[in-house]
């Protein structure tokens, strides 16, 4: 068996999936289906803010996805032209035509069927009735790192003990499913300030003005991704890469309820992050029902180191909204505020407050260990004819932002799905 995939065996996936003007060729692409572009229009706060860092300490850094990652930058987002990239955009929209291709929705899959040691079909419900399809040569498993190990362990894969409590028969052991659950855990700490945000522009008509702006020129604020400037940095001086991310964010979210923005104030929001956490949550079934979601349980928190780093990552926050550039700018701290200096009054507000920043990884991890999953080529172990091809195969978790290294996981999946399909003579398509 080969060892696993190397920076320079995925490089060039990254590379065929973008297209930008950002940095140089030898690490970016240029003629990729998924547009990347610097947020833009760029408030006067967000660049302030990169002033500011680079005061602090941190270096400017132009390209935080070339040579080095640590450093302040202008966000590259996966906008281009006023228009997010997704990949229902980018790579779906154009594929629709394709005849072997077949798209449906509003159905829900209950598990994979085997026989023997091969996955030879799917059942899935759609309007309650109960379909089956036929493989005639691989199933791909891309339902995220929340749902590939509930489909897995639905379908007889996973921990026996686990699948027997809950009356599923076993049919390949496979101890990891659902196993080394990783996540970015985000502190959210929020400034008053004395400079437009966007925190004034979600009023119902300010909404509509740059919706139609955006509808009918692509332009104004509606064309920015959320994120206007980010930095990577080291949490001590001993660290050989940035361990933290701090990612400016100009409008502000309620403390005591993150899904409401705070209108009547010009807030900015910046969300620490722990780059490498070193905890490991897992994933369990809630029952055999297919309709039932997934619990998860978490480790956000696991261990003390997370505990440090994201309250040297507060620290530095704190340093850059001191620094000459944006301190006369800034009315006041809202979060964590005032009352929260000692290192123990951080660690409680950490306790009280981090969250999940939606980057669930490594359920399914790829390997040879006891807790693999999936292989190298990521075809499950111990089955035939099975790969998983999502952010679930991780073993560990990237050190920024999850969605293009996914969208990296499925180029490089497709590209040794072709390979193989080629070595035995099948027909494929372009």
């Amino acid at each position: 068996m080969g060892g696993l995939p190397s920076y320079n065996d995925v490089l060039p996936f990254f590379q065929k999936i973008e297209h930008t003007t950002i940095g140089s060729d030898q690490y970016h692409g240029r003629s990729g289906p998924l547009g990347v572009e610097y947020a833009n229009p760029m408030l006067e706060v967000s660049s302030l803010f990169i002033k500011a860092a680079v005061e602090s300490g941190i270096p400017y850094n132009p390209d935080i996805n070339g040579e080095s990652q640590e450093g302040v930058s202008p966000t590259p987002c996966s906008t281009y032209q006023g228009i997010r990239q997704s990949t229902a955009l980018t790579y779906l929209k154009g594929a629709l035509k394709r005849k072997n291709l077949k798209v449906i929705t509003g159905a829900l899959v209950q598990r994979i069927v085997f026989e023997d040691d091969k996955a030879v079909g799917v059942e899935y419900m759609r309007s309650g009735k109960l379909y089956s399809v036929h493989a005639s040569s691989e199933i791909i498993l891309s339902a995220g790192a929340l749902r590939s190990p509930q489909l897995l362990m639905l379908s007889g894969v996973g921990p026996r003990q686990h699948l027997l409590k809950h009356s599923i028969p076993c049919l390949f052991d496979l101890p990891g499913v659902g196993q080394n659950h990783m996540e970015h855990p985000a502190a959210y700490m929020m400034y008053e300030m004395a400079l437009p945000t966007w925190s004034s522009e979600v009023s119902l008509f300010k909404q509509a003005l740059h919706g139609s702006n955006w509808f009918f020129r692509k332009k104004g604020l509606a064309n920015s991704g959320m994120s206007q400037a980010v930095a990577f940095t080291c949490s001590s001086p001993d660290a050989t890469r940035p361990d933290l991310q701090l990612t400016l964010i100009p409008f502000g979210l309620d403390p005591k309820n993150k899904k409401n923005n705070i209108k009547n104030k010009e807030v900015v929001l910046v969300i620490v992050n722990e780059c490498r956490p070193e905890s490991r949550g897992h994933i369990e079934l809630e029952s055999a029902d297919p309709n039932a979601k997934p619990k998860l349980y978490p480790q956000l928190l696991g261990t003390q180191r997370s505990l440090e780093r994201l309250t040297v990552g507060i620290k530095q926050v704190r340093k850059i909204f001191s620094s000459p550039s944006i301190k006369s700018h800034v009315r006041q701290e809202i979060a964590p505020g005032i009352g929260v200096e000692t290192d123990a009054d951080v660690y409680q507000w950490l306790r009280d407050t981090v969250i999940d920043t939606v980057h669930p990884a490594g359920t399914c991890k790829m390997g040879q260990d006891q807790l693999a999953v999936v292989d190298e080529q990521l075809r499950v172990h111990q089955v035939k004819n099975l790969r998983v091809a999502d952010a679930s195969i991780m073993p560990v978790i990237t050190s920024g932002n999850t969605n293009a290294p996914t969208i990296m996981i499925a180029e490089k999946a497709a590209s040794m799905i072709l390979n193989c399909l080629s070595e035995k003579g099948a027909k494929t398509y372009a």
